[in-house]
Protein backbone atom coordinates (compact mmCIF):
# COMPACT_ATOMS: atom_id res chain seq x y z
CA UNK A 1 0.00 0.00 0.00
CA UNK A 2 1.34 3.43 -0.95
CA UNK A 3 1.12 6.04 1.77
CA UNK A 4 0.12 9.65 1.09
CA UNK A 5 3.25 11.80 1.28
CA UNK A 6 1.24 14.78 2.48
CA UNK A 7 2.45 17.04 -0.33
CA UNK A 8 -0.40 19.27 -1.42
CA UNK A 9 -0.47 21.88 -4.18
CA UNK A 10 -1.15 25.22 -2.46
CA UNK A 11 -3.93 27.50 -3.69
CA UNK A 12 -2.39 30.80 -2.59
CA UNK A 13 1.38 30.28 -2.61
CA UNK A 14 4.26 29.48 -4.97
CA UNK A 15 6.86 28.57 -2.33
CA UNK A 16 6.09 25.27 -0.61
CA UNK A 17 8.51 25.42 2.29
CA UNK A 18 11.72 27.14 3.34
CA UNK A 19 13.31 27.88 -0.02
CA UNK A 20 16.24 29.91 -1.31
CA UNK A 21 14.84 33.18 -2.70
CA UNK A 22 16.84 35.95 -4.41
CA UNK A 23 15.77 39.41 -5.66
CA UNK A 24 15.98 40.24 -9.38
CA UNK A 25 14.53 42.89 -11.71
CA UNK A 26 11.89 41.99 -14.31
CA UNK A 27 13.10 42.70 -17.84
CA UNK A 28 9.56 42.26 -19.17
CA UNK A 29 6.15 41.07 -18.01
CA UNK A 30 6.36 38.01 -15.74
CA UNK A 31 3.48 36.07 -14.24
CA UNK A 32 4.00 34.71 -10.71
CA UNK A 33 4.75 31.00 -11.01
CA UNK A 34 6.57 31.32 -14.36
CA UNK A 35 9.99 29.75 -14.80
CA UNK A 36 12.55 32.51 -15.37
CA UNK A 37 15.99 32.75 -16.93
CA UNK A 38 18.76 35.36 -16.85
CA UNK A 39 17.94 38.55 -18.72
CA UNK A 40 20.23 41.00 -20.51
CA UNK A 41 21.91 42.14 -17.28
CA UNK A 42 22.93 39.83 -14.45
CA UNK A 43 20.28 41.29 -12.14
CA UNK A 44 17.43 40.89 -14.67
CA UNK A 45 15.16 37.93 -15.43
CA UNK A 46 12.85 36.98 -18.31
CA UNK A 47 10.17 34.32 -18.70
CA UNK A 48 11.74 31.03 -19.82
CA UNK A 49 10.74 29.78 -23.25
CA UNK A 50 10.57 26.22 -24.63
CA UNK A 51 13.99 24.60 -24.95
CA UNK A 52 15.69 27.03 -22.56
CA UNK A 53 18.53 25.90 -20.34
CA UNK A 54 20.00 27.85 -17.48
CA UNK A 55 16.70 28.33 -15.68
CA UNK A 56 17.31 30.49 -12.61
CA UNK A 57 14.09 29.67 -10.79
CA UNK A 58 10.38 30.43 -10.37
CA UNK A 59 8.89 33.92 -9.93
CA UNK A 60 7.24 34.18 -6.51
CA UNK A 61 3.96 35.96 -5.80
CA UNK A 62 3.98 39.72 -6.41
CA UNK A 63 4.03 40.91 -2.81
CA UNK A 64 5.17 44.38 -3.99
CA UNK A 65 1.75 45.02 -5.55
CA UNK A 66 0.07 43.92 -2.32
CA UNK A 67 2.32 46.03 -0.06
CA UNK A 68 1.94 49.20 -2.11
CA UNK A 69 -1.82 48.79 -2.42
CA UNK A 70 -1.59 48.91 -6.22
CA UNK A 71 -2.86 45.40 -6.81
CA UNK A 72 -2.85 41.84 -5.52
CA UNK A 73 -0.12 39.23 -5.15
CA UNK A 74 -1.21 37.33 -8.27
CA UNK A 75 -0.73 40.38 -10.54
CA UNK A 76 1.94 40.21 -13.23
CA UNK A 77 5.28 41.92 -12.74
CA UNK A 78 6.03 44.75 -15.18
CA UNK A 79 9.44 45.59 -16.62
CA UNK A 80 11.56 47.21 -13.92
CA UNK A 81 9.68 45.65 -10.98
CA UNK A 82 11.58 43.78 -8.28
CA UNK A 83 10.92 40.04 -8.63
CA UNK A 84 11.61 37.59 -5.83
CA UNK A 85 12.79 34.40 -7.54
CA UNK A 86 12.74 31.03 -5.80
CA UNK A 87 16.03 29.49 -6.90
CA UNK A 88 15.90 26.20 -4.97
CA UNK A 89 13.33 24.21 -3.05
CA UNK A 90 9.76 22.96 -3.35
CA UNK A 91 7.64 25.20 -5.59
CA UNK A 92 4.25 25.24 -7.26
CA UNK A 93 4.44 25.34 -11.06
CA UNK A 94 1.93 25.13 -13.89
CA UNK A 95 1.87 21.99 -16.03
CA UNK A 96 2.32 22.36 -19.79
CA UNK A 97 -0.29 21.01 -22.21
CA UNK A 98 0.99 17.43 -21.78
CA UNK A 99 0.83 17.58 -17.98
CA UNK A 100 3.47 16.24 -15.59
CA UNK A 101 3.82 13.01 -13.63
CA UNK A 102 4.96 12.60 -10.03
CA UNK A 103 8.46 11.13 -9.91
CA UNK A 104 9.47 12.41 -13.36
CA UNK A 105 12.32 14.77 -14.09
CA UNK A 106 10.90 18.01 -15.48
CA UNK A 107 11.91 20.76 -17.92
CA UNK A 108 10.46 23.89 -19.50
CA UNK A 109 7.31 23.00 -21.41
CA UNK A 110 7.24 22.83 -25.18
CA UNK A 111 3.95 24.67 -25.69
CA UNK A 112 3.39 27.20 -22.94
CA UNK A 113 6.05 29.71 -21.88
CA UNK A 114 7.01 29.38 -18.25
CA UNK A 115 5.16 26.08 -17.75
CA UNK A 116 6.67 22.65 -16.99
CA UNK A 117 6.57 19.26 -18.74
CA UNK A 118 8.03 15.80 -18.13
CA UNK A 119 11.60 15.45 -19.41
CA UNK A 120 11.97 12.87 -22.17
CA UNK A 121 15.38 11.52 -23.15
CA UNK A 122 15.51 11.71 -26.94
CA UNK A 123 19.29 11.86 -27.39
CA UNK A 124 20.15 8.20 -27.91
CA UNK A 125 18.80 4.71 -28.32
CA UNK A 126 19.91 1.60 -26.45
CA UNK A 127 21.92 0.19 -29.38
CA UNK A 128 24.40 3.06 -29.50
CA UNK A 129 23.93 4.87 -26.21
CA UNK A 130 27.65 4.89 -25.40
CA UNK A 131 28.91 6.45 -28.62
CA UNK A 132 30.69 9.73 -27.89
CA UNK A 133 28.27 11.75 -30.00
CA UNK A 134 25.29 10.33 -28.07
CA UNK A 135 26.93 10.90 -24.69
CA UNK A 136 27.45 14.54 -25.65
CA UNK A 137 23.84 14.83 -26.78
CA UNK A 138 22.61 13.30 -23.51
CA UNK A 139 24.78 15.67 -21.49
CA UNK A 140 23.38 18.58 -23.51
CA UNK A 141 19.80 17.40 -22.98
CA UNK A 142 20.29 16.99 -19.24
CA UNK A 143 20.88 20.75 -19.12
CA UNK A 144 17.14 21.02 -19.75
CA UNK A 145 16.22 19.25 -16.49
CA UNK A 146 15.21 21.73 -13.78
CA UNK A 147 13.99 19.36 -11.06
CA UNK A 148 11.66 16.50 -10.20
CA UNK A 149 7.85 16.43 -9.89
CA UNK A 150 6.34 15.40 -6.56
CA UNK A 151 2.71 15.62 -7.61
CA UNK A 152 0.93 14.80 -10.89
CA UNK A 153 -0.97 17.47 -12.82
CA UNK A 154 -2.91 17.71 -16.06
CA UNK A 155 -2.51 20.58 -18.52
CA UNK A 156 -2.62 24.12 -17.03
CA UNK A 157 -3.02 22.83 -13.46
CA UNK A 158 -0.62 23.35 -10.57
CA UNK A 159 1.90 20.78 -9.33
CA UNK A 160 4.70 20.69 -6.78
CA UNK A 161 8.27 20.12 -8.00
CA UNK A 162 11.62 20.21 -6.27
CA UNK A 163 13.43 22.95 -8.16
CA UNK A 164 17.15 22.27 -8.40
CA UNK A 165 18.55 23.88 -11.56
CA UNK A 166 22.11 22.75 -10.82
Amino acid sequence: MVQNTGIQVPDNAIACGDNVILPFVAEGAITPGNLVKKGTADNQVLVATPGDKGIIGVADLNYNALKTGTGKETDNYAAGDRVDVIVKGFVKVIADTGGITAGSKVQVGANTNGAVKDYTDTAANAADAYLTVNLEAIKDELGLVIGRAYTTATATNGAVIYLDPA
